[in-house]
C-alpha cells in the first residue's frame, strides 16, 4: 500500500514538473537562432579531386551543388 502511494506522489510530482516546464518555455517565447558573421562551408572531395572515372563513367562529387552555394 505505501509503494502504490509513494509511486502515485512521484507520478503526481512528474507531472507537475512538465507542466510548469511548459509554462515556463511558453512565458519565454521562441528562442532565436544564433546568427554567425561568417558562414562555414564544407565542401569535401576525394584526394582534391572533384570527379572520378574517365569517359562515360565519371563520377561527379559535386553534381548540383553550385546554385545552393
Amino acid at each position: 500500500m505505501l509503494a502504490w502511494l509513494l509511486l502515485a506522489a512521484a507520478a503526481v510530482l512528474v507531472f507537475a514538473f512538465a507542466i510548469r516546464r511548459s509554462r515556463l518555455a511558453r512565458r519565454r517565447g521562441a528562442r532565436k537562432s544564433a546568427q554567425t558573421r561568417y558562414p562555414v562551408v564544407l565542401a569535401h572531395g576525394f584526394l582534391g579531386f572533384d570527379e572520378i572515372g574517365v569517359g562515360e563513367r565519371k563520377h561527379l562529387y559535386f553534381r548540383g551543388i553550385g546554385p545552393y552555394l
